[in-house]
C-alpha cells in the first residue's frame, strides 16, 4: 500500500515537473510572448470595437448606422481587392532580406497612394456614370473611397512592421489609434456635431495617423526609400498566389452564411451568425499565432528547420485550441442566453458542431503560413479552393435537411479536407525529401 502511494506521489511529481518545464520554456520563448501580447491586444480591440459600435449606433440611429456601415464595407472591399496579396509579399520579402525594406516601403506607398487612388477614381466615376449603382449619396461615396488608399498604405506598412519583428509597436499602433477613434467620437458627441460625414472624417484622420506612425517606426530601419518596378513585379508574382489562397480561404469561411440566407431566411441566418461569431473568437488564437509565425518561418533558410518550427507551432496551437474549445463548449449556452436572449439559443448546437472544425482549421492555418514561407506552392490555394467547392455542395444537402446545424457540419468537413490536403503535401513534399536526404 505504501509502495503504491509512493509510486503515485512520484507520478504526480513527474507530471508537475514536466508542466513546470514546459511553462518555463514557454515564458522564455519570444514567439510565445509575442503571441500572448498580440492575443491580448486583439481581445482589447474586440472590446474597443464594441464600444465604438455602440457609440456610433446610439449617436446616428439605425439609418445613420446603416450608412456608416455601408461606407466601411466599401472601404474594406477596396482595400481587400486592391492589395493583390502585396501585404503578404511585404512580410515574406522583408523577413528574408532586411535590406529590401527601403524598396518595399517605396513600393507600398506607390501602390497604396498611386494604384489605390486610381482604383477609387475608377470606382467613383462608375458610381456616378451608372444610375442606381451607388448605395450612398455622392459625398459619402467620396469619403468612403478616399479612405481606400490611406487604408491600403497602412495595411502594407503594417505587414512590413511584422516582417522586421516590430510586433509590439504594431500592437501599440493598432490599440492606440482605435482608442483614439473613440475619443474623437466622444468629442463629436459632446460638441453636438455627430453625423455620418463627421464620423467618416474622424476615421480618415485616425487611418492617416496610423499610417504615418507605422511609416515613422519603419523609417529608422531603412536607409532611404526607393521604388522599383522590377521588385514590384516579383512581389506580384508571390502576392497573387497568396491573394488567391486568402480569397478561397475567405470563401470557405463565409459561404455557409450566404447559403443559409438564401435557403433558410433571415431568422435562422441571424442565429447561425452568432455561432460563427463565437467560432471566430476561438479562431482568433491560431490567426494571431500564424501572424507572428509567418515572418519567422520566412526568415528561416533551412527547409528542415523551417518545417520543424511550423510543426512545433501547429502542435501547440492544436493543444491550446482543444482546451479553449472545451471551455467554449461549456460556456456557450449560458453566454448566448445572457448576451443575446433565448431567441438565439438554437445557435448553440451549431456552434458545438463548428468547434471540431475550428480546431483543425487552426492547425491548418499554421500550415498555410508555412506554405507562405515556402513561396506559396499550389496546395496553398488549391486546398481552400477544393474545400470551398465541398462546402457549397454539402451545404446544398445538409442545410435543407438539418438547418443551421447542417451548415456547421458542412464547414467542419470542409476544414478537415483542407488539413488532409496540407498534411498530404507535407508528407509528399519533394523539397522536404531532398532536404532530409542532404541532412542524412
Amino acid at each position: 500500500m505504501g509502495e503504491g502511494a509512493d509510486d503515485g506521489v512520484r507520478a504526480v511529481s513527474t507530471v508537475r515537473g514536466w508542466v513546470r518545464e514546459r511553462y518555463e520554456a514557454a515564458v522564455r520563448s519570444d514567439f510565445v510572448r509575442s503571441v500572448a501580447e498580440t492575443m491580448a491586444t486583439r481581445i482589447a480591440l474586440v472590446g474597443v470595437g464594441l464600444v465604438t459600435s455602440v457609440l456610433i449606433a446610439r449617436s446616428l440611429g439605425p439609418e445613420g448606422r446603416g450608412l456608416q456601415a455601408t461606407m466601411a464595407t466599401i472601404t474594406a472591399l477596396g482595400v481587400q481587392f486592391g492589395n493583390l496579396g502585396l501585404h503578404a509579399s511585404n512580410t515574406y520579402y522583408v523577413a528574408r532580406d532586411r535590406k529590401s525594406l527601403p524598396t518595399l516601403m517605396g513600393n507600398s506607398l506607390l501602390v497604396g497612394l498611386g494604384a489605390g487612388s486610381l482604383l477609387c477614381l475608377v470606382g467613383g466615376v462608375a458610381m456616378l456614370a451608372i444610375p442606381g449603382i451607388s448605395p450612398l449619396p455622392p459625398a459619402l461615396v467620396a469619403l468612403a473611397l478616399a479612405a481606400v488608399p490611406i487604408g491600403l498604405c497602412y495595411l502594407l506598412l503594417q505587414n512590413l512592421l511584422l516582417g522586421i519583428g516590430e510586433v509590439r509597436r504594431y500592437n501599440v499602433i493598432e490599440l492606440v489609434t482605435r482608442v483614439g477613434m473613440i475619443g474623437l467620437i466622444g468629442v463629436l458627441i459632446i460638441g453636438r456635431a455627430v453625423s455620418v460625414e463627421a464620423i467618416a472624417v474622424a476615421g480618415l484622420v485616425v487611418s492617416m495617423v496610423a499610417g504615418v506612425w507605422a511609416f515613422e517606426v519603419l523609417r529608422p530601419h531603412a536607409n532611404g526609400i526607393t521604388a522599383s518596378f522590377s521588385a514590384l513585379r516579383e512581389q506580384l508574382g508571390y502576392g497573387v498566389k497568396a491573394y488567391l489562397a486568402a480569397l478561397f480561404s475567405y470563401t470557405v469561411l463565409r459561404a455557409d452564411i450566404i447559403m443559409c440566407k438564401y435557403m433558410l431566411g433571415a431568422g435562422p441566418t441571424g442565429q447561425y451568425s452568432i455561432a460563427v461569431s463565437m467560432a471566430d473568437l476561438v479562431y482568433m488564437l491560431p490567426v494571431v499565432a500564424g501572424t507572428i509565425a509567418f515572418p519567422r518561418l520566412a526568415a528561416t533558410e533551412d527547409p528542415i528547420e523551417r518545417w520543424l518550427k511550423a510543426k512545433r507551432a501547429a502542435k501547440w496551437v492544436g493543444v491550446l485550441l482543444v482546451g479553449l474549445a472545451a471551455v467554449a463548449a461549456v460556456l456557450a449556452r449560458p453566454a448566448v442566453g445572457i448576451l443575446y436572449g433565448d431567441a438565439f439559443l438554437p445557435s448553440v448546437p451549431a456552434f458545438l458542431w463548428l468547434l471540431p472544425g475550428i480546431v483543425v482549421l487552426g492547425v491548418n492555418s499554421i500550415l498555410q503560413n508555412y506554405f507562405g514561407a515556402e513561396g506559396v506552392p499550389p496546395v496553398a490555394f488549391l486546398s481552400p479552393a477544393a474545400a470551398s467547392l465541398l462546402n457549397i455542395a454539402l451545404n446544398l444537402v445538409l442545410i435543407r435537411k438539418f438547418g443551421i446545424r447542417g451548415a456547421a457540419v458542412a464547414s467542419t468537413l470542409a476544414y478537415a479536407l483542407m488539413l488532409v490536403f496540407s498534411m498530404t503535401y507535407v508528407v509528399m513534399s519533394p523539397a522536404l525529401k531532398v532536404a532530409r536526404q542532404r541532412r542524412a
